[in-house]
Formats: C-alpha cells, structure tokens, sequence
C-alpha cells in the first residue's frame, strides 16, 4: 500500500524538489525543535497515574513517529525506489541466466517466487576434476 502511495508521488516530477525546497524552510525556521517539545510526555497526576502516563507515552510516540516520518521521508522514498530496481535487477539477471543456459526456466520461476530449486528437475553435470580424468594431458 505505502509502495502505491510513493508511486504516485513519483509520477509527479516536481514532488522531490518541492518536498526537498519545503523541507529546508521549516529546517531553516527552526519549527522543527518546538515541535519535538510539545510532543514531550506531560507529568500529568503527579504522575501517580500508571493509566495517564501510559496514555502520554503513546502520544508522545506517535508523535514523534510522526515528525520523524516527515523529517525522512525523502530516505522512505529512495528506499522505495532502490528496492523496486533491486526486484527489476534481479529479474533481469535471471532471464540473462537462462538465456546463457546457466539456469533452467524452472530454476529460475523458483528464485523469483522465493522456492527452493527441486533437483528433480535438472541433472547437473559433474565438474571435471583431475580425479575423473580431467587434466591429465
């Protein structure tokens, strides 16, 4: 779902830059460190009450969840985006694989759907060794 959500964001080619350009300016204003105070837990009941304390350290967590999302979001971005050309990466290199006859069709339909290889289905050569006669020229 978030990868959708970024897709989205992606398709409009002047998102980065004005997250980036809006980003510097609440930095520069300096609004960034009075909202990590007010998000600071409150001593409420003289902090007698396990219930009230609880409810303003959840607060404050998501609070700052928050904050930190926002203040990261351009890193979630190129996250996204660097694992989405990893799986393209990956793709690619599996159908190079077995094109160059390195890996059967099957072999690779089981890497890209995270099986496990069934040795049923290829029947791998020996690699030549001087102990089964290879080199003894």
């Amino acid at each position: 779902m978030i990868e959708e959500e970024i897709a989205k964001l992606l398709n409009n080619p002047e998102f980065l830059a004005l997250y980036s350009e809006g980003m510097s300016a609440l930095y520069k204003s300096g609004v960034f460190e009075t909202l990590k105070r007010l998000g600071q837990p409150k001593l409420v009941f003289d902090g007698k009450d396990a219930n009230a304390m609880a409810a303003q350290v959840a607060r404050t967590i998501g609070w700052n969840g928050c904050l930190n999302t926002l203040m990261d979001f351009q890193q979630i971005v190129i996250a996204a985006v660097a694992s989405k050309s990893t799986k393209t990466l990956v793709q690619d290199n599996l159908d190079r694989a077995v094109k160059r006859g390195d890996l059967l069709p099957e072999e690779a339909e089981a890497i890209r759907n995270g099986h496990r290889i069934d040795p049923t289905i290829y029947n791998p050569k020996p690699i030549p060794t001087r102990a089964n006669g290879a080199g003894n020229g």
